[in-house]
């Protein structure tokens, strides 16, 4: 169960940051910088690149640390390194020690259940390293939470614009007609139900601009 989360800056597409297990190796507080490819060092305060706090890495050169740069914070901007603003960074420091564990994945796609609420959102992030993991991602996350009612049309939006915010999760229900049952489905989408709308769309009609479009298909608010 994740105990704290953090925003963190990645490396770039050219310089990933490498994805393994490993452990912190050191700890340094108010860093000095050294470029890594030679140059004069830079000294601690507020032009120094790495920040006020470092937890090294066991991969040579790389670590976790803070910034100067902050609004860098949540895109591929590193050299490889995970960078993180530097108060975040100093709550952390102290909670780790040298030899604790550190693994690196890349996941784009983040399902979450509030535990008071019970409410469930997703979250898209970018497939900045263009590795095409996404889709099997999301499969693999509902199959382990096994939660087959979900409403999968808002979830395909989801995977071609991805926007790294969450959303909430949309929800299928059964559809009957005069007490048969359809082969089409009814959706629960942010405490409101919503049904299939096949007529083609007007923005004359009050009816049109009351949908919703999910993939290539409008969908109509119950109570219209």
């Amino acid at each position: 169960v994740p105990i704290k989360s953090y925003p963190i800056s990645i490396g770039t597409e050219l310089n990933p940051s490498v994805l393994a297990e490993t452990t912190i190796i050191n700890k340094v507080i108010d860093p000095t910088y050294y470029p890594p490819r030679g140059g004069e060092p830079i000294s601690p305060g507020p032009e120094n690149p790495v920040g006020t706090r470092w937890l090294g890495l066991g991969f040579v050169g790389y670590g976790i640390h803070g910034t100067n740069n902050p609004q860098s914070i949540g895109t591929p901007a590193s050299s490889g390194c995970i960078r993180m603003q530097n108060a975040d960074i100093e709550e952390l420091f102290p909670l780790v020690k040298v030899g604790t564990k550190v693994q690196l994945i890349y996941q784009t796609v983040l399902i979450q259940e509030d535990p008071l609420l019970h409410t469930k959102t997703i979250t898209v992030y970018p497939d900045v390293y263009g590795q095409g993991v996404t889709a099997a991602q999301l499969s693999q996350e509902l199959a382990r939470l096994n939660w087959p009612q979900v409403f999968w049309p808002p979830l395909l939006t989801l995977l071609k614009t991805p926007t790294g915010d969450p959303h909430p999760l949309a929800w299928q229900w059964p559809l009957f007609c005069n007490g048969q049952a359809a082969d089409l489905v009814a959706a629960e989408w942010r405490g409101a139900f919503y049904v299939p709308y096949d007529q083609p769309f007007d923005p004359r009609n009050p009816l049109a601009l009351a949908t919703v479009k999910w993939g290539e298909e409008y969908y109509l608010p119950l109570q219209d």
